[in-house]
């Protein structure tokens, strides 16, 4: 290996890399722990860790690895028998080497291709490992190669893949596949897509979002896909040749594993795949006098396993205890009630460990597969316990906090919701009132303008009335004296027709009519 390449300064010379590498390695003596700096798998890792555990971070990037290992060698042992029937094994999309360096003790690093984007990390394989290596390309027409592998293993890989180029790629993978080759990818599920997100009617979803912080995230995302996607593929670019088997969760328990070959060379055997198992520590505590109290769970998906708990120190191993205290906790959780005896408790003394000693707590299956759930020094895994559950209790406080505060403000906001539909009736009555009072200001206008009106009338009236008590003294005088000159005139009237009524009933007043009549008949002028 060229020194421009920096490795992980966290391996070198760290005791906790030598317990690993003893208890996951096939070979410990051969094995090669180097991780390359800029190695992504163990980057991502790191950086989602609260506490930035470089140790918590290698014990999960070797555990991976050799988890990877055992998925593969079940599949290859039901396809082939055994890794010695394999003649070429392509590691597609490889990185940096988290899985070849367990595959190279199962099988010689000449019969092994690497090839992935990253030309350093091809570079760092090939001399790292002296396995042969394959640059490869973003678009699957641009990817020259002019061989075939009886296995082929595309691991998270079409977990990134756009629909532009998912279907390309399976194409160009399996065509080089050999004819009596095995074809091994792993997708993510759309069970495991947020189901508020919409799902789409083609069966592949990607979101440009993924742990490279290099490659282009419209050419390297994160996909789900539907088992009808992947089956229709894989029936298209193989014309209904391929035999396909699906284990759900077979690749760590989350992303589907598929397992590809020709239905001519397919094994006539049914797969028995067996998950890894699962646990967690809860409880380390380092008592004064030395002791150590350690307790945890550990379950196992697979029916008719059973499991137990191995503690190594410093390549020593010091305690197996068997899973057998009842847990109705972990049975709630995974609503399984065979998980009920899935606890397990133990106490060291102090000749067995100390606080500075590495300790890798290691659950076990009947068959043969284990998980490293912890891997640190004792005094490291302890605090990190402690201060472990003191944040979930705190967590759990602020869960209740917020619950509280969630209801009391759901409270809250009912009574104000109440109190604004209250003031939106108060502000519509006073709208209305409103209103009416505008209204009723309109009348009151029109009634000071006839009031004014009435009052002006009223002034007129009231000066004319001033003007009529004035003149009326001498009115009233000038009337009665007009009044006695009518009684007089009427007095003197009656007078003169008393007088004519006598002239004309007298014998002169009779002679004198009769004149008048015969000058009328004479013609002569009569004046009367």
């Amino acid at each position: 290996m060229t020194s421009a390449m920096k490795t992980n300064i966290f391996v070198h010379d760290n005791p906790l890399v030598d317990v690993l590498i003893q208890t996951l390695a096939r070979s410990p003596e051969t094995f090669q722990p180097e991780i390359m700096a800029i190695d992504e798998m163990y980057s991502y890792v790191f950086n989602q860790l609260e506490d930035k555990n470089s140790h918590r971070a290698l014990t999960y990037y070797y555990t991976m690895g050799r988890a990877i290992l055992d998925t593969v060698k079940q599949l290859v042992d039901w396809h082939f028998g055994g890794f010695e029937a394999v003649d070429s094994f392509l590691d597609f999309a490889c990185g940096y080497g988290r899985f070849t360096r367990f595959l190279i003790q199962e099988i010689p690093p000449e019969k092994i291709w690497v090839s992935d984007i990253y030309k350093k990390a091809v570079k760092f394989q090939s001399e790292y490992f002296g396995v042969q290596g394959i640059y490869s390309t973003s678009l699957p027409e641009d990817y020259q190669v002019d061989r075939s592998f009886d296995v082929i293993m595309a691991s998270s890989f079409f977990s990134d893949m756009p629909a532009t180029t998912f279907e390309g790629w399976m194409q160009k993978i399996y065509d080089l596949k050999s004819r009596r080759g095995l074809l091994l990818f792993s997708v993510l599920d759309m069970e495991l897509l947020d189901p508020h997100i919409r799902r789409s009617e083609t069966g592949l979803v990607f979101s440009p979002d993924s742990e490279s912080q290099s490659l282009d995230k419209q050419e390297y995302g994160t996909t789900w896909v539907t088992e009808e996607y992947v089956r229709r593929i894989l029936d298209q670019i193989s014309d209904g040749n391929a035999e396909i088997t699906r284990i759900p969760k077979g690749l760590n328990r989350y992303q589907d594993l598929y397992a590809v070959s020709d239905r001519s060379v397919a094994s006539p055997n049914p797969l028995a795949f067996y998950h890894h198992p699962e646990g967690k520590i809860d409880y380390c505590y380092i008592q004064p006098n030395g002791e150590v109290r350690l307790s945890g769970w550990a379950i196992d998906f697979n029916p008719g396993v059973t499991l137990e708990i191995q503690l190594w120190s410093d390549s020593r191993l010091i305690g197996v205890y068997p899973c057998s205290e009842e847990r109705p906790d972990i049975v709630a959780h995974y609503q399984q009630p065979d998980f009920l005896l899935s606890g397990w408790s133990c106490v060291l003394s102090s000749d067995q460990i100390s606080p500075q000693d590495i300790l890798i707590i290691k659950i076990v299956s009947s068959k043969g597969l284990q998980a490293i759930i912890e891997g640190d020094r004792l005094v490291a895994i302890s605090s990190r316990r402690n201060w472990d559950i003191q944040l979930s209790t705190t967590r759990q406080q602020l869960t209740q906090t917020q619950a509280q505060l969630t209801a009391t403000v759901d409270q809250y906001q009912s009574q104000i919701a109440q109190y604004q539909s209250q003031i939106d009736q108060y502000q519509s009555q006073i709208a209305q009132y409103q209103s009416q009072i505008d209204q009723y200001k309109q009348q009151i206008a029109q009634y000071q303008s006839q009031i004014d009106q009435y009052q002006a009338r009223k002034f007129e009236t009231e000066a004319e009335i001033g003007r009529y008590q004035t003149e009326y003294p001498a009115q009233k005088s000038e009337w009665e004296h007009l009044q006695s000159q009518m009684q007089i005139m009427s007095h003197q009237l009656d007078t003169l027709e008393n007088r004519i009524q006598a002239m004309e009933s007298s014998k002169f007043w009779k002679l004198r009519t009769k004149w008048f009549k015969l000058k009328r008949v004479l013609g002569l002028p009569v004046n009367e």
